[in-house]
């Protein structure tokens, strides 16, 4: 089972957007895949539009507050073959304060570690550098790094860095699989400059080639609760996306 994060701490960098189409590509290629709302916005829950839950339905916060007493696989809900969605809801975000200990900072890696017989778990945290962020980095064992390429965004790439740095404490095994730019105009040169002006970081050697690009589709699919693919099957970003799954798909 691989985890990945799809994380950054710039707002509007796309990640939800990610997790949500990635989560649908990997599944319809085969790949047992559970989607993971770490968001006390619950944004990823929120573009499941057609889901119902049960009175009994466990939700990350329940499993976070409990990780050794409750069952994951009993949190997940189906979505179509192969995709499933582990919800949250606004009371994550009354945890903050006991996750963010030392005791409970490895609770969401406890409970992840017990999900069985998947190939990804895709983790949607906020766009921040808080309590949330540190336990999915903590949990994961790789993350993907969406980046739209403007100044704004490669400004506040160190303070995600700076975070990413405090969560190897708790797992040094964790890796930057790729930094991808996101958002892009693909007319634009825009890309190749960030691009030469990572050119000396050590991120460089992470550059996705993949490239998703600036796409109405991506922009109000979720809106709709469909993904890339079924709202608009001529949508030029369906190519990204089967690019990025197949990149994905390599690491395992």
């Amino acid at each position: 089972m691989k985890i990945l994060a799809i994380a950054n701490s710039k707002g509007g960098s796309g990640k939800t957007t990610t997790v949500f189409n990635l989560g649908y590509s990997l599944a319809r290629r085969g790949f047992k895949t559970v989607v993971v709302d770490f968001d006390p916005q619950s944004s990823l829950t929120k573009s499941f539009k057609n889901l119902e839950y049960p009175q009994t339905q466990l939700y990350i916060e329940d499993l976070v507050f409990m990780p050794t007493r409750l069952n994951p696989n009993e949190a997940l809900v189906p979505v179509e073959k192969n995709l499933w969605l582990i919800p949250a809801t606004l009371k994550l975000g009354g945890l903050e304060e006991i996750l963010s200990t030392k005791e409970h900072v490895t609770n969401l890696k406890i409970t992840l570690s017990r999900i069985i017989d998947v190939d990804f778990v895709l983790i949607d945290p906020p766009g921040s550098t808080d309590t949330f962020m540190q336990s999915a980095l903590v949990a994961a064992d790789s993350i993907m790094i969406p980046i739209k390429p403007t100044v704004k965004d490669f400004a506040v790439l160190p303070d995600f860095l700076a975070c990413l740095d405090k969560a190897k404490v708790f797992n040094p095994d964790l890796d930057i699989k790729s930094l991808v730019f996101n958002q892009v105009n693909v007319v634009s040169k825009t890309k190749d400059v960030f691009r030469e002006f990572l050119s000396d970081h050590p991120l460089s050697k992470k550059i996705s080639k993949t490239v998703i690009r600036q796409s109405q589709a991506a922009a109000v699919s979720d809106g709709f609760g469909k993904s890339v693919f079924d709202y608009d099957k001529k949508s030029p970003i369906i190519k990204d996306y089967g690019q990025l799954t197949e990149e994905v798909i390599s690491w395992i």
